[in-house]
C-alpha cells in the first residue's frame, strides 16, 4: 500500500457533520491498510525464518493504522458529542497479586448535564430466549451503547436465559436461579442484591425495574460478604476472566473486567476482585458471568481481549446491561461504531498472531517446550534451541552435553552458540558457516 499523502484525511471541525464521500474515503483507507498489512502477515506465516527487514515492515504497517485510526478515532469522537456519553472512561491496570490485567470502566450516575445516566437491560437480537445469542460488541453497535457488557448465566447446550429476568418494569421471567443471587437496578440506577428463591414479583414491588441473574454478590453496604455466600460453588477461588457491576456510595457505577487462563494473565479469585473494589470503595459488587463470556464494549470498542478460539472470537451471551443516550437519527454513528469496532478487532487479531505459539509471526514464541535432541549440529537448518549430548557429530567437545541456540540467516548462513550443561567444564562456544551449511569455523569460546 502507497503511503497515504498528507491531506488525504479530512481535517473534521467539532461541530462539522459527516458528509457520505468523505466518511467512505476514509473507510475505504482503513479497508486498504488493513488489508495490507494482513497481506504481510500471511507472507511472514509462509516464510521462515522471519528476516529484520520484514518484521521492521510489518511494525510501520502496523504503525500506519494506528496513525489512520487514531485520525478516524478524533472523528467519532468529534460526531459522537451527541449520540456517545463520553462520561464513561475507562482504563487498564495490572494487579501483581494475581498476575493479571483489568479494566475499570465507570458510569458517572449524572451526565455533564445533570441527567441521569440510566443503567438499562437488554436481551440478544432484543428478543428474549431466543436460544441463538449474541456478541456483546453486536448488541453495543445496534443500539449505539456508550457501554455495553454480558449480563446473566445462560445455558450452554440451550442458549436459554436463568434465573429472575425483569425489564422496563415487566417480569420477562421467574424461574429458579439455583444458588444464584438477582441483581435488581432500580429507577435511579440502585443497584440491590436479592437472595436465591426471591420472587420476581417481590423484587418489582421493591422498586426494581430491571433484574438479572448471574452469580453472587461479594461486597453490601461496603464490607465484604461472608464466604458462605459464594461458597457453595468452587468457581469463587479460582483464577478465572471475570466481569462484575459495582456502585459508589455517590451512584456511580464500575464494571471491572478481568483477562484469564492465559500465561500473561492468570485470572482472580472473588478474593482478588474483592480486594481490588473495596480499595476503590465501592457500596455493593455483584458477579456477572465470567470466563469466556466476559465483555465489556465501550463505545464499540471491547476493552477486553475475548478468551474464545484463541483470542479471536467474541462470546455470544444471552443478555446485557449497558446505557446509551437517547436519540434520533444516530445510524450513521451505529455504522462509525461498527467500523471502529472491526478495526480494533483486527488489531487485536494482529496482536493475538504475534504472540501465540501456532501463528508466531515475528518468531517470539517459537522455542520448543522440549528441545530436539541432535545427533549431528551440521545438521540444522531452522533457527531454535536445541540439545545435544557431547557424542554427537561436531559437538563443541565431549566434556559436556550442550544447549545449542541456532540462528539460520540464510540459506547458506548460520550461526551457532553453544552453551555447557557442566558450567564448570567448559565455556559458551561460538561457531558459523563460512561459505555454505556443510563448511563451519571451529569452535571457540565467547
Amino acid at each position: 500500500m502507497a503511503e497515504i499523502p498528507e491531506g488525504t484525511l479530512k481535517q473534521w471541525g467539532d461541530m462539522d457533520r459527516v458528509n457520505a464521500t468523505d466518511y467512505l474515503q476514509e473507510r475505504e483507507i482503513l479497508r486498504l491498510a488493513i488489508n495490507d498489512t494482513n497481506e504481510k502477515l500471511t507472507n511472514l506465516q509462509e516464510s521462515d525464518p522471519v528476516t529484520r527487514e520484514t518484521g521492521d515492515e510489518l511494525y510501520a504497517g502496523r504503525k500506519q493504522i494506528l496513525e489512520v485510526i487514531e485520525t478516524t478515532t478524533d472523528l467519532t469522537k468529534q460526531l459522537a458529542e451527541n449520540v456517545y456519553y463520553d462520561e464513561v472512561t475507562y482504563e487498564k491496570y495490572r494487579d501483581s497479586t494475581s498476575s493479571t490485567d483489568y479494566y475499570i470502566t465507570h458510569i458517572p450516575h449524572l451526565d455533564g448535564d445533570g441527567e441521569l445516566i440510566k443503567l438499562k437491560h437488554g436481551y440478544q437480537n432484543d428478543l428474549m430466549n431466543s436460544g441463538v445469542g449474541e456478541t456483546v460488541r453486536s448488541f453495543g453497535n445496534r443500539h449505539a451503547t456508550s457501554l455495553a457488557a454480558n449480563a446473566s448465566i445462560w445455558s450452554t447446550s440451550t442458549g436459554l436465559i436463568k434465573g429472575v429476568q425483569i425489564q422496563e418494569g415487566i417480569i420477562k421471567q421467574d424461574i429458579d436461579g439455583g444458588t444464584s443471587y438477582t441483581l435488581g437496578i432500580k429507577s435511579d440506577n440502585t443497584l440491590v442484591a436479592y437472595p436465591p428463591t426471591t420472587p420476581a414479583a417481590t423484587i418489582l414491588n421493591d422498586g426494581c425495574i430491571n433484574a438479572i441473574t448471574g452469580f453472587f454478590p461479594m461486597i453490601n453496604n461496603g464490607v465484604a460478604v461472608d464466604p458462605s455466600i459464594y461458597g457453595v460453588i468452587g468457581n469463587p477461588i479460582e483464577p478465572n476472566p471475570r466481569n462484575v457491576i459495582a456502585q459508589l456510595p455517590n451512584k456511580d457505577i464500575i464494571f471491572l473486567s478481568c483477562e484469564g487462563r492465559t500465561t500473561t494473565n492468570l485470572g482472580m479469585t472473588y478474593a482478588d476482585m474483592i480486594r481490588i473494589l473495596l480499595a476503590r470503595g465501592v457500596s455493593l459488587a455483584y458477579c456477572l458471568d465470567g470466563g469466556g463470556s466476559t465483555q465489556t464494549v465501550v463505545r464499540g470498542l471491547q476493552v477486553n481481549n475475548p478468551l474464545d478460539d484463541n483470542g479471536k472470537t467474541e462470546r455470544k451471551v444471552a443478555d446485557f446491561l449497558y446505557v446509551a443516550r437517547s436519540t434520533e437519527n444516530d445510524q450513521n454513528f451505529k455504522t462509525i461504531s461498527k467500523d471502529m469496532g472491526i478495526v480494533n478487532k483486527k488489531l487485536s487479531d494482529v496482536a493475538r498472531d504475534l504472540l501465540t505459539t501456532n501463528t508466531d509471526l515475528l518468531g517470539l514464541n517459537r522455542l520448543p517446550t522440549v528441545a530436539p535432541n541432535i545427533g549431528n549440529l551440521d545438521n540444522i537448518t531452522k533457527s531454535n534451541f536445541y540439545w545435544c549430548a557431547g557424542t554427537a557429530l561436531n559437538a563443541p567437545s565431549t566434556a559436556n552435553s550442550w544447549g545449542v541456540l541456532h540462528f539460520q540467516a540464510g540459506a547458506a548462513s548460520a550461526l551457532q552458540i553453544a552453551f555447557p550443561y557442566q558450567g564448570t567444564t567448559g565455556s559458551i562456544m561460538l561457531r558459523r558457516t563460512v561459505s555454505d551449511m556443510t563448511t563451519w569455523t571451529a569452535w571457540r569460546a565467547m
